[in-house]
């Protein structure tokens, strides 16, 4: 499915208005919320749809909150991947699960595919922290393709809010 149709689904989804949004301060910074990831699997979907669609740019993705059941496998494939990992500048992982987040993702195998990954990892024990060091670490970047900001957890929200529409209005604001 071409990364326009998917862009578009994700800018017309109900309930966050809208889950693509721009920062209108300085348009050659882009911040993508998502919180309407809530698994993995979709992480990973919102992952390769802004990689694909901003391939010239990094990316500062932010994942976190509470672990659902299921597998992190989806995620944890597309991390292995050389292209992946290079694209990625930061990973940001906030909540009460943030160390099997990244146990679960492999970033404690120092022979793993994304060990080279876990050294551009950072842990925050709640959601305003690690909003505020992603947004730090697009505004420091020192060039004009500023990296592309990824709120997309992949993880339920109810360690801090009432549900996922709650999350994104606090990551918006």
């Amino acid at each position: 499915e071409p990364i326009e149709h998917r862009i578009e689904i994700l800018s017309t989804t109900p309930g966050l208005s809208p889950a693509v949004q721009r920062d209108p301060a300085e348009i050659q910074s882009i911040v993508i919320n998502d919180s309407k990831s809530t698994n993995p699997l979709a992480s990973a979907v919102a992952l390769t749809a802004v990689q694909e669609r901003y391939n010239d740019r990094s990316i500062i993705l932010i994942l976190g909150g509470l672990m659902k059941q299921g597998s992190w496998k989806p995620l944890t494939d597309q991390l292995a991947q050389p292209e992946v990992r290079a694209a990625i500048t930061c990973l940001v992982i906030f909540g009460p699960d943030r160390g099997q987040i990244r146990l679960n993702l492999g970033l404690e195998d120092t022979n793993g595919a994304a060990a080279d990954l876990a050294d551009r990892t950072e842990l925050f024990p709640k959601i305003d922290p690690a909003i505020e060091r992603a947004l730090a670490l697009q505004s420091a970047a020192n060039r004009a393709k500023k990296p592309v900001v990824l709120f997309s957890p992949g993880c339920a929200s109810f360690d801090e809010f009432s549900d996922y529409t709650a999350r994104g209005r606090h990551f918006k604001n």
